[in-house]
């Protein structure tokens, strides 16, 4: 297969070209190829992990971050996951970063989400935005507390519309990553 790499915006889109027209292909990982395509908790588990291994995680375990970004995108079967490399539906304002260069994807009901070039550049992205603007849920997250960090991040203001978020994200931990 063949990989056409199309730079919009900054952010790298990666169609897999065949006979007909091209389409969008599974997520990269850090820069690199794309992840193999797959679905379920097995794959994601997997596919999560490869893109962790390259990015800046700042200490934050990969359990941590694997479950509420399952919680987020659907075990990456989401828009967001598969077509703009988002693991964790993070809004598309602020400064640009090192691993986010302004890109977004523009949905529906007007939410801006950042869109990246690669897995591995939506977890360091978060993992920055975790140290610098949740600083209590990565202390918890330093002391390997899920309950803690997934609680304290409800309380410092992320996602604060789904009242089992927090709970949702320890479930999935304690189901697949513990």
């Amino acid at each position: 297969m063949t990989w056409l790499i199309l730079i919009l915006a900054g952010a790298a889109v990666i169609f897999a070209k065949g006979s007909a027209a091209a389409s969008p292909a599974t997520p990269a990982v850090g820069g690199a190829a794309p992840i193999p395509s797959g679905s379920g908790p097995d794959w994601f588990a997997a596919a999560f992990a490869t893109a962790a291994a390259k990015a800046d995680r700042r200490g934050i375990p990969i359990g941590f971050m694997a479950a509420q970004s399952a919680q987020e995108t659907g075990w990456g079967s989401s828009n967001l996951a598969k077509n703009f490399n988002s693991l964790f539906g993070i809004a598309a304002v602020g400064a640009q970063n090192a691993y986010w260069h302004g890109a977004s994807h523009q949905a529906a009901d007007g939410q801006a989400t950042r869109a990246y070039a690669s897995w591995s550049d939506s977890i360091s992205d978060y993992a920055r935005l975790i140290q610098s603007r949740y600083p209590e849920a990565y202390a918890a997250a330093q002391k390997n507390n899920i309950a803690g960090f997934s609680r304290l991040l409800v309380a410092g203001g992320y996602n604060t519309a789904d009242p089992t978020y927090a709970d949702s994200i320890i479930s999935i931990y304690k189901g697949h990553f513990a």
